[in-house]
């Protein structure tokens, strides 16, 4: 949606929301609440699904830096065309994600712009605390899973954001609504 404002063309701004965090851990049951929430106000919502699974080089503990920038590159692309169309764009994990994964297992990506974390009006950080279940494509290695949460902990704290457990996103009371 676009506005004319004295004869300059202006980008109506979406409200995003960063989900982000190690894998298995509930981003994504988290994105589709918040998507509930979010749509009975009556507002107009996009997920962006984190894109990892549709990578085509290997990820996990066989990532490579095409495989992280390729990550970076698709999930930015896709976050910016939901920007453009709605209200709310709520991102199953950032655009950062993949270059702290690359991180991880010491691939040169070179320095990354941490400064455009800025972008996002929210972010949910969510900590592991319930076991980390396979699904056939995820990294079921718990010390691969927690030594990725060290380096979100590290980076996030850099950066206003909300700290939820995977616990709290599970739970049945609702307790991820008290931040929304």
């Amino acid at each position: 949606m676009r506005q004319k404002k004295s004869g300059l063309e202006m980008t109506k701004k979406a409200k995003k929301i960063a989900i982000m965090g190690t894998h298995g851990t509930g981003k994504t049951t988290l994105s589709y609440k918040l998507a509930t929430h979010f749509k009975e106000k009556g507002k107009n919502i996009k997920i962006v699904q984190e894109v990892a699974r549709s990578c085509p080089f290997p990820i996990n503990a066989g990532m490579t830096k095409e495989a992280a920038l390729w990550i970076y590159h698709e999930h930015s692309r896709k976050e910016l065309e939901a920007s453009e169309k709605h209200d709310v764009v709520i991102c199953d994990r950032s655009y950062l994600d993949s270059l702290l994964y690359a991180e991880y297992f010491n691939l040169e990506i070179g320095s990354y712009p941490i400064d455009l974390i800025n972008q996002y009006d929210q972010i949910y950080f969510v900590r592991p605390d319930v076991p980390l279940i396979s699904d056939g494509i995820r990294s079921s290695d718990l010390e691969f899973q927690k030594g990725m949460d060290v380096i979100f902990k590290r980076i996030l704290k850099e950066v206003p954001n909300v700290e939820l457990k995977s616990s709290e996103i599970f739970d049945k009371g609702d307790l991820w609504k008290q931040y929304c």
